[in-house]
């Protein structure tokens, strides 16, 4: 028994005692050669290439591409520009392509989820940092105070400064 134990410990599939009976053999064989066929059945299929990104399922590719995205659009407002022409030009597509791809994995344009990119990073520093809200607006890559304090608002249901009072760590 503890050979068996060792055995499925290793990834054995099945111990078949002697003597035994063909019926049980031929059904045993048959599991494992339907278990098989089921896996690679899965392996083949585009299910097995989706992954969960932010509370949904998507491709493999879509979830790459959406990191990427995000992750030039925040180095581009951290750098105080977000060109979506050179984002685009970044991965071979036009500016439409581009647009088309976003709205269709984020269900928003690619400036709105630019825009919520940086009210979540304003959101996040307003709680981190002591930075004054005018520091954080410029390193959240906002240009315009008004702007800025009008879809932080908007987004929030607060002012920066309230918001930072309410949530700080």
């Amino acid at each position: 028994m503890d050979d068996h134990i060792r055995g499925y410990e290793l990834g054995v599939e099945a111990y078949v005692p002697k003597p035994f009976h063909p019926k049980h053999l031929q059904a045993l064989i048959d599991r494992i050669v339907l278990d098989r066929q089921s896996l690679k059945k899965y392996y083949n299929s585009p299910l097995s290439r989706s992954d969960l990104y932010e509370g949904t399922y998507i491709d493999e590719d879509d979830r790459n591409f959406l990191i990427d995205f995000t992750n030039m659009a925040e180095n581009g407002f951290q750098n105080g520009e977000t060109d979506l022409d050179a984002i685009a030009g970044a991965f071979a597509m036009s500016r439409m392509q581009l647009y088309r791809k976003v709205r269709e994995l984020t269900g928003v344009s690619p400036g709105e989820y630019i825009r919520s990119l940086k009210l979540k990073r304003a959101a996040r520093l307003l709680c981190t940092t002591s930075l004054t809200v005018l520091e954080i607006m410029y390193r959240s890559g906002f240009n315009n105070k008004s702007w800025f304090f009008k879809e932080f608002r908007k987004e929030y249901g607060c002012a920066p400064k309230k918001y930072r009072e309410t949530n700080a760590l």
